[in-house]
């Protein structure tokens, strides 16, 4: 069962490959490959930025946080939100961006996007 919950330090390895898994997915015959190779062959950096900024990001003085989809132990999805960043939305209560969302693809068009969504709406309108 999918269980939708708050990004843990201790998810930022499967979040990372998550991350690169879905570029793989996605991209693949899109982007240049060298590109994909390089982001992978960058993933114990990313790793460890990751870990060095956990829980102190933010997008032009706005917190960011992140959620992730679970199946078990192992994570399959996770969405990264926050305010919104558009200057005409700023100042409304009720405005939120993703920032960014990766799903593997066996898990794609499951409905974990709309969970994860709906986690990050319920999250920032308890904010306020």
């Amino acid at each position: 069962m999918i269980k939708i919950r708050y990004a843990e330090f201790k998810d930022i390895e499967q979040i990372v490959d998550v991350n690169l898994k879905t570029w793989r997915t996605t991209y693949t015959g899109i982007v240049n490959e060298d590109f994909l190779l390089k982001l992978e062959m960058g993933r114990d950096d990313k790793v460890k930025r990751s870990k060095d900024n956990f829980g102190k990001r933010e997008i032009e003085g706005r917190k960011i946080y992140d959620c992730v989809a679970t199946d078990g132990e192992n994570i399959v999805g996770m969405l990264t939100y926050g305010k919104c960043r558009d200057e005409d939305k700023l100042g409304l209560s009720n405005c939120g961006e993703v920032y960014a969302i990766y799903i593997l693809k066996e898990y794609q068009q499951k409905g974990i996007g709309k969970k994860l969504i709906n986690f990050a709406i319920e999250d920032l309108a308890n904010e306020n």
